[in-house]
């Protein structure tokens, strides 16, 4: 078909809001998954001197989402049977400018969320789950994103959804 964009237009707005029906929540597409984390971090109020507890084992995006709002990440442990986000080591690092959490479903790996958002509650934190290798995963029989804080997933050509390159914000 002929279109006038490559980047944005009807098709682009008809997928959004497939994927808002799939979800069953609000989602915002950008031009890349880094693009929607930095977009995460903004939409939740980061700002210079604020920390989010991230965990090392990641691609560099968190981190550089989280710079790019003056925030600093810290980075923290991973758990040897799932490789996510270990909370004691995180809790570990809490000081009183942690501002959120971001953890991150490695290779589809969810950990355990509902430790996540119970730790976030016990803090005040705000989640932000980086899922960009977490499409089409469930976490005890709900849809990764459906019931997130907010997520963030990648469309890049080697994630589980591809559109050649994007990014999107559920929430």
């Amino acid at each position: 078909r002929d279109r006038e964009y490559l980047g944005m237009g009807v098709d682009v707005h008809r997928f959004e809001d497939e994927l808002k029906d799939f979800f069953g929540r609000d989602v915002t597409l950008v031009n890349t998954g880094t693009a929607a984390l930095h977009l995460a971090c903004q939409g939740i109020g980061l700002k210079e001197g604020d920390e989010v507890l991230v965990q090392s084992l990641t691609y560099v995006a968190c981190f550089q989402a989280i710079r790019a709002t003056g925030a600093t990440p810290v980075a923290c442990e991973v758990t040897d049977d799932t490789l996510t986000i270990d909370l004691e080591d995180a809790e570990s690092k809490l000081t009183p400018r942690t501002k959120a959490i971001m953890p991150v479903h490695y290779a589809g790996q969810c950990g355990d969320l509902e430790a996540v958002y119970a730790f976030a509650k016990k803090h005040n934190l705000r989640v932000i789950e980086d899922a960009s290798h977490g499409f089409g995963t469930y976490y005890k029989g709900k849809l990764i994103g459906s019931f997130s804080d907010v997520a963030c997933i990648s469309m890049d050509g080697i994630k589980n959804i591809t559109s050649g390159e994007g990014g999107m914000i559920i929430t």
